[in-house]
């Protein structure tokens, strides 16, 4: 049976995934280090990454340990462009009303815009690369289903790759278009209108199976980010992928982070029984970056517009591109923009949702 070129890379590079995963497993069960296991004490900035996602899949009162935590600075600062311009998103709590208006279950759609490597963040070294970094976007719900399926997650990890000068190019597209040219992460269904968010942006010091796996798929496809996603697995599943993953990859410094899933309310129906830490995620593109950079985004924030996912100073010249516009606006900063939608849910989905 003739298989296509797409779908060669698409399953080959699934079944490589796997393969290197389930052979780093096989090494643990039988007390082999499934990689160089680092042995000597962590670097300033650098983060034990199973201790950090054995930390995330944690209860929210679970203290911090000091190998799990990311680089002071990293952790992320959220901003909303939307009818009223660019707002924090603490600022947009203060008056919730841009929250979408469809009660009950709900779709969320995430479209990654760009990444941009800026200025070190805790001892990263120049640039935040050393080989290549990993982007990884993970949605989780935090309510069931229909009350009765178990809470579900999605995710999608995204090689980000030097360019032939050995240097991180200046901004990347983020479209998650897998090398059979599926998108990785669309549609998320939310049950309630609640979920939660994980953003991670790392360098693995050494390169692990999974990066090798999408740098070579990245050669192999033409592909600059090549991008893996898993379909919607249980939290506890996606718990288990990620220790195995930590494992393989060690140690790693990380440009953005969120080190536990961001709760998040995207509707106004379920704003007033939001967990204590939610935030509200409205429609409309958003830029996130670590709060380190917090000075380089403050003398331009009023300025600032995203437009086909490049972050711009709307005060710049309008004779330059698009792509010299992004470079010229707050040098320095890293940042990865996304664009988010919410729908109701199809009635094939489950029980349909209305409009108020």
């Amino acid at each position: 049976m003739p298989i296509s070129r797409r779908d060669f890379f698409r399953h080959g590079g699934e079944a490589a995934v796997w393969t290197a995963l389930l052979a780093g497993m096989q090494a643990q069960a039988r007390g082999e280090p499934a990689q160089d296991e680092p042995q000597e004490p962590l670097a300033p900035g650098e983060t034990d990454l199973a201790a950090f996602w054995s930390q995330s899949f944690a209860p929210p009162s679970a203290p911090h340990r000091g190998e799990s935590k990311p680089a002071d600075g990293s952790e992320i600062e959220f901003v909303q462009f939307g009818p009223k311009g660019a707002r924090r998103v603490q600022d947009i709590a203060k008056s919730p009303e841009d929250l979408s208006s469809l009660a009950g279950d709900v779709m969320l759609d995430v479209t990654p815009g760009r990444f941009r490597a800026g200025d070190p963040v805790g001892g990263s070294p120049e640039g935040g690369f050393i080989d290549a970094a990993q982007l990884r976007l993970d949605i989780h719900q935090t309510k069931s289903f229909l009350g009765v399926l178990p809470m579900l997650a999605w995710a999608s990890a995204a090689a980000v790759s030097l360019d032939k000068k050995g240097k991180p190019p200046s901004t990347q597209s983020l479209d998650f278009t897998t090398v059979a040219g599926e998108v990785a992460i669309n549609k998320i269904l939310l049950p309630g209108g609640t979920g939660s968010l994980q953003l991670n942006v790392f360098v693995a010091n050494k390169p692990s199976p999974f990066l090798k796996v999408l740098q070579e798929l990245a050669t192999l496809a033409e592909a600059a980010i090549p991008a893996l996603g898993l379909p919607a697995i249980s939290v506890e599943a996606l718990k288990g992928f990620s220790l195995v993953c930590g494992k393989l990859e060690g140690r790693g410094r990380f440009l953005i982070s969120t080190p536990k899933p961001q709760e998040i309310a995207v509707t106004q129906n379920a704003w007033p029984a939001r967990a204590s830490k939610a935030m509200p995620f409205p429609p409309g593109d958003y830029l996130m970056y670590p709060i380190a950079h917090d000075n380089i985004v403050q003398p331009e924030f009023h300025d600032l517009a995203i437009e086909s996912g490049f972050l711009v100073n709307s005060k710049l010249d309008s004779s330059l591109t698009l792509a010299e516009r992004a470079d010229k606006t707050a040098p320095g900063l890293t940042y990865v923009t996304i664009r988010v939608n919410v729908s109701p849910v199809p009635v094939n989905a489950g029980t349909p949702t209305k409009k108020t």
